[in-house]
């Protein structure tokens, strides 16, 4: 996006990518069906997002959620999941310190147990934030957002977010320089030199410029070396963290879809088992089961094997069906995987606000007009979302062009 503009306005730039491919998390394999292996959904309103679809005319449809809730080994609908989400958090009430979600919960909060656990559910599988370090204050602040009717409109990109990430590069894919990998930044007013290594060939590399523009994940800057590293940024890295997430996609024989009404599985919480939420890309008809845990969940996940991560997936699915573990294992044609979570250029999913003491940190995005930063956890509103990675993006090259015309 920033790369985007920065040619536009004819300012000279190269973008130093750490991966083999655009995108970062937003990545599709093309194919029949196609599977996301990042992020899928348009969530409530994106302008941005929006104007980029209609720019490159790509086509992106209505999610149609059958909403069930998978308790004590038995599946029934919940038409009111958003409602009860809702009604949790708008009764958020914190007073003095701030606390863990999971704590709250635990002592303050008030609602039927079911209730709690929808709650848990939505903020692990949505924030996909660990319930034991996530803020409640920050979630209450966040109620008028939840409690948006227009956020729980979701959609998707009908061939995925790969396309639309393809077609932007496409306008600046001669200034991109892959296997990348950044390691350190040494700057000072309107002078930095970055310093890495291209992967895999071990050969290190310098660039000099006048300003820099870093869109690493949370996970990665947590880590990064940046000299001098301003307190600013330090303090707003103390108040963030980046959420795990564990997500596997079935492509399954259409014998499997036979069993329920339409031929269509129904979106499915599932906070007893190893994942706990699974979808499909209903109402568009194709032959992929999604399953998808956050926080805790996808913490003991990682911890195992991508083999044992499939079997859970199994034995999860044959729960939620009523079928045996090597029946589901005989309709499943193969499960797509990608390990974010130990991935050294994400190290995570997307960030998530941590309990933090004293007063809230102002987000700051840019230091001396030489050293600026962009990614979904500097957007305040859209954090967690490729619509607010995209205006952060936005947002900085236009600051880089302002300061450079003065």
């Amino acid at each position: 996006m920033a790369a985007r503009i920065l040619k536009e306005k004819n300012i000279d730039f190269i973008m130093l990518e750490s991966t083999d491919h655009v995108g970062g998390r937003a990545r599709t394999l093309k194919g029949s069906p196609h599977i996301e292996y990042g992020p899928e959904f348009l969530h409530g309103e994106t302008p941005l997002t929006d104007e980029l679809l209609e720019k490159y005319d790509i086509p992106f449809y209505d999610m149609q959620f059958d909403y069930h809730l998978f308790e004590k080994g038995e599946l029934h609908k919940l038409s009111d999941f958003w409602e009860r989400v809702c009604d949790v958090i708008k009764n958020i009430k914190v007073e003095g310190n701030d606390l863990p979600f999971a704590e709250y919960i635990s002592k303050f909060d008030y609602h039927s147990k079911e209730d709690q656990e929808i709650a848990k559910s939505f903020v692990q599988g949505f924030d996909a934030a660990d319930l034991n370090n996530v803020s409640t204050k920050t979630l209450g602040e966040m109620k008028d957002v939840v409690c948006d009717p227009s956020i729980r409109k979701m959609r998707r990109p009908l061939h995925g977010y790969g396309e639309l990430m393809e077609r932007m590069a496409d306008e600046v894919f001669s200034h991109i320089l892959f296997n990348y990998v950044v390691q350190e930044i040494d700057w000072r007013k309107d002078q930095v030199i970055v310093r890495g290594t291209i992967r895999n060939e071990d050969i290190p590399f310098e660039c000099r410029a006048n300003k820099v523009l870093d869109t690493v994940s949370v996970g990665v800057l947590h880590q990064q070396d940046i000299h001098p590293r301003p307190p600013a940024l330090q303090d707003f890295l103390q108040s963030v963290e980046m959420g795990q997430v564990v997500k596997m996609v079935a492509d399954l024989d259409y014998e499997f879809f036979h069993q329920f009404e339409g031929h269509s599985f129904p979106f499915v919480a599932s906070p007893e088992l190893s994942f706990t939420a699974w979808w499909t890309t209903t109402p568009i008809h194709t032959t992929t089961v999604t399953g998808w845990a956050g926080g805790e969940k996808a913490r003991a996940l990682s911890d195992m094997s991508e083999d044992e991560c499939q079997k859970a997936f199994i034995r999860d699915l044959a729960c939620i069906t009523s079928k045996s573990y090597d029946q589901i294992k005989k309709w499943i044609k193969k499960i797509h995987f990608h390990d974010w979570n130990h991935d050294p250029s994400f190290k995570g999913a997307y960030s998530y606000p941590k309990v933090i003491q004293g007063e809230k940190k102002e987000i700051k995005t840019q230091f001396e007009d030489t050293l600026y930063f962009a990614g979904e956890a500097f957007h305040a509103e859209f954090s967690g979302t490729i619509e607010g990675a995209l205006l952060t993006g936005k947002d900085a090259a236009e600051k880089i062009y302002g300061n450079l015309r003065q």
